[in-house]
């Protein structure tokens, strides 16, 4: 068992932009992956109050560094799964109905981090919702690789990335 602390600004960088915030309903949907949630979570960051927004496939492949086919794909299982309409080319309508349970918030710094890849920001974010006051918490893995589908052994691996980068700060309690 380890302590995680969250780096919530590391070496106090100016954030840029808004955080990205992904709902309980999609962030438990099993059926999707770190890229569909991180897709979401752009299109809500986007949103007007009226749930809409504007914006081409190329920029959120631009965004998310995939291809447009790639975004294509995505927003069709989002649409499917009913988390957002594709009204026409450009608009996008999603659900921003207040759900219980928590939201994954993932800060501009995390947001923006064009080296970390989808799984690493969506980790951030399960690790940061389960944070207590003074943003630590004891990690077994087990709800985190429940709630995101993977192996303890990638956890492990992206949390050491996400460590090398500032971001979290891991103390195992084993002496040096």
């Amino acid at each position: 068992m380890a302590k995680i602390s969250i780096v919530a600004n590391p070496k106090n960088k100016k954030e840029p932009g808004y955080p990205l915030v992904i709902s309980p309903s999609v962030r438990y949907d099993k059926s999707l992956t770190a890229n569909h949630k991180l897709l979401y979570g752009e299109i809500a960051a986007l949103c007007n109050t009226g749930g809409s927004c504007w914006a081409h496939n190329q920029y959120f492949a631009d965004v998310l560094g995939v291809d447009k086919r790639s975004i294509t794909r995505w927003l069709k299982s989002l649409s499917e799964a009913g988390y957002i309409r594709v009204s026409d080319v450009l608009t996008i309508v999603v659900n921003q109905t207040k759900e219980p349970g928590h939201y994954v918030v993932i800060p501009g710094s995390v947001r923006h981090d064009k080296s970390l890849t989808a799984n690493h920001k969506l980790l951030y974010g399960e690790m940061a919702a389960m944070c207590t006051t003074g943003a630590s918490l004891w990690a077994d893995y087990k709800y985190v690789t429940d709630a995101m589908g993977v192996d303890v052994r990638s956890i492990k691996r992206w949390m050491l990335i996400l460590s090398e980068k500032g971001y979290v700060k891991i103390d195992t309690g084993e002496a040096s």
